[in-house]
């Protein structure tokens, strides 16, 4: 696949993987085959039938999950609560190390 779509091993091995997952979209045969200078097997992938049209019935939205809530807002103190935390750290001793 990668020398006849010009394309890096590394992307080919996504390539052949999508299409393996498709398998409502996809028909393949896949066959291990081993090349005579070499021992490591590589796959031999043969589309048998593609499935263009897209089905009629509409996919059932996936419900949001249940996370809970991000506390990153910074700057939400009164300016009370800020100046006495700027005190608070400027009034720390500071070690020796």
């Amino acid at each position: 696949m990668s020398e006849t779509f010009g394309i890096n091993d590394r992307r080919a091995s996504f390539q052949v993987s999508y299409i393996s997952r498709w398998n409502q979209r996809v028909t393949c045969e896949v066959r291990a085959v081993r090349n005579e200078g070499s021992s490591a097997p590589h796959n031999q992938i043969r589309m048998t039938a593609v499935v263009l049209t897209r089905d009629t019935e509409k996919a059932v939205p996936v419900a949001p999950k249940n996370r809970p809530l991000k506390r990153s807002h910074v700057g939400n103190a009164s300016p009370e609560l800020r100046s006495l935390f700027h005190s608070l750290i400027g009034s720390r001793r500071t070690c020796g190390n």
